[in-house]
């Protein structure tokens, strides 16, 4: 008994929990995007089953917690768990390490990684992450690994199936027979036939697919710049739309129209392809130092494994985190992307100690440097403080907000952090994504809760406000954002111009005009009116 509970493997995962708790509890675990916000919001909602980026069988389970129990942390408590699960078979893997040296320097990159993840965390850098794990068991544990990328198939299917690719590639790297056992065959089938059946599942939700198919359009445009339409699909006007992340109102650009413009996969390898200038990235990358780094050791694995399958699939893999390093360079896919790729290469070298010693703690003094600017005193106080601030004045409004992500207001960093930097367990803080305080909005525009939220009419159910532009010119609903008014002619040209041009051409004496009703020191609520001759309607 003595020997289990303080075995080596224990003493590992219970500093890391112990960290994790007071990183937790002081405020540092934060969401490191407005997607997550998002996510939880809607998990939140009522009535609402399939989410943003979570998989569709995972947010029904979730969502009805949230119908059981509101105000439980679930989302946290989630991602609390799945990060548990990771680093538990993290302080396996540094136990496994013969070597009391790279014990230690594995130990303080789990910290350094650990770190990271709760200052950034999100549902896209825990689906790699879980990928990543599902990779390290590949060697001894093969049901498991594939339990792993069911997780990870269960928090961002998407994410999962991008690194499918670099999974197979590891595997054939890592494993010394290619070969399954019966069971672990088995389980590979289970496993298949679960994702498939969670497909099967989504499908049958038929406004919430033709949601996906909207989204999946407007991600190739906004994330990838990928328009595969002709020249003169889009007008000059609905190029701005795009451009400035004006998605809400269909009638000023279409759902059949952005739908039309989802690129083929041809159509995304060769935009990605064009994208490459090798020497250039290599040379210039944010994160250089680690990818020098990596390509040296990615070499050395080659030149000492000529004579077996290795080299061939080392290359593939040092293609393919070039090619998703150069076509999606965000540090919630890039990060964990070097951490997959260090840990192929570790694992490689295993053979060679002093040679994988060096280059573990070369990694790992470089991983300090990029993250070091992270690990300084996190402003909990002053997000809170904001916070609040924002509560009371959307409700001092007394109007129905949505947020102003570009227009009417501009976007400040301070109203990009209330959607952005929440911390974990704190959720009652959180903006909340209803009809009560903040609506959905931007890329969530043609989610049925957007239509739900702001009782639009869409093609099943008439409700309140037949058209976007009946809800925008109504006294009771408004914009929550800065409180500094955007300026810019282009906006109020293309915009503004459009509602005239559109509702009022028989009414040239009025025009379409943006209000600030009220500011706080950071934020400001803000209308767009219809005015005719100093008459305000």
């Amino acid at each position: 008994m003595y020997k289990k509970y303080f075995s080596e493997h224990f003493i590992y995962f219970t500093l890391f929990t112990v960290v994790s708790i007071l990183y937790i509890y002081n405020g540092y675990a934060s969401l490191g995007t407005n997607d997550d916000w998002a996510l939880r919001g809607m998990l939140v909602a009522k009535g609402i089953y399939g989410t943003l980026m979570m998989s569709y069988p995972l947010s029904y389970i979730v969502s009805h917690l949230y119908d059981f129990f509101p105000s439980f942390p679930w989302y946290s408590t989630l991602l609390a768990l799945v990060m548990a699960a990771n680093f538990y078979l993290v302080a396996y893997t540094i136990k496994q390490t013969e070597s009391y040296l790279q014990k230690a320097i594995l130990l303080i990159l789990s910290l350094l990684w650990m770190t990271f993840l709760w200052f950034n965390m999100s549902i896209t850098i825990l689906t790699v992450t879980t990928m990543i794990t599902a990779i390290g068991l590949t060697k001894h544990n093969l049901r498991l690994s594939f339990l792993f990328i069911f997780i990870a198939f269960l928090l961002r299917t998407d994410i999962m199936l991008i690194f499918v690719p670099y999974y197979l590639v590891s595997y054939f790297i890592l494993r010394h027979t290619i070969t399954m056992r019966k069971k672990e065959f088995y389980a590979l089938i289970l496993l298949i036939l679960f994702i498939l059946f969670s497909f099967f599942i989504q499908k049958q939700d038929r406004i919430y697919n033709e949601w996906l198919s909207f989204n999946k359009a407007r991600a190739a445009i906004v994330d990838m710049g990928i328009r595969d339409v002709k020249e003169g699909f889009f007008s000059y006007q609905e190029n701005f739309f795009i451009d400035a992340g004006w998605w809400k109102d269909s009638e000023l650009l279409s759902t059949e129209k952005v739908i039309a413009t989802t690129p083929t996969f041809s159509a995304i390898l060769k935009n990605n392809i064009q994208k490459i200038h090798l020497i250039h990235f290599i040379k210039s990358y944010k994160f250089k130092h680690w990818l020098w780094l990596l390509l040296a050791g990615s070499l050395i694995v080659i030149i000492v494994n000529l004579k077996s399958r290795k080299p061939l699939f080392v290359i593939l893999l040092v293609l393919g985190a070039i090619l998703l390093l150069i076509t999606r360079d965000v540090e919630r896919v890039s990060v964990p992307l070097m951490m997959l790729w260090m840990y192929v290469i570790f694992e490689s070298l295993r053979p060679y100690r002093i040679l994988n010693t060096i280059f573990i703690a070369l990694f790992t003094a470089i991983f300090y440097y990029y993250a070091s600017g992270q690990l300084g005193y996190r402003y909990f106080k002053e997000m809170t403080q904001l916070q609040q601030e924002a509560h009371q004045l959307i409700a001092k409004s007394g109007k129905i907000c949505e947020p102003s992500i570009n227009f009417p207001t501009i976007l400040t960093g301070d109203f990009s952090n209330l959607f952005k930097a929440n911390y974990l367990f704190y959720e009652e803080n959180w903006m909340q994504l209803n009809d009560k305080e903040i609506l959905p909005s931007g890329w969530l525009s043609r989610h049925e809760f957007f239509y739900k939220t702001h009782h639009i009419s869409d093609a099943y159910t008439t409700r309140k406000y037949k058209t976007y532009h009946d809800y925008l010119i109504d006294d009771k609903t408004a914009f929550f954002g800065s409180n500094t008014l955007r300026e810019d002619p282009n906006f109020n040209f293309s915009i503004l111009q459009t509602y005239d041009d559109l509702y009022l051409k028989d009414k040239p004496e009025c025009k379409h005009k943006t209000v600030m009703l009220s500011t706080s020191e950071h934020f400001g609520i803000s209308q767009i009116r219809i005015e005719c001759n100093s008459t305000k309607k």
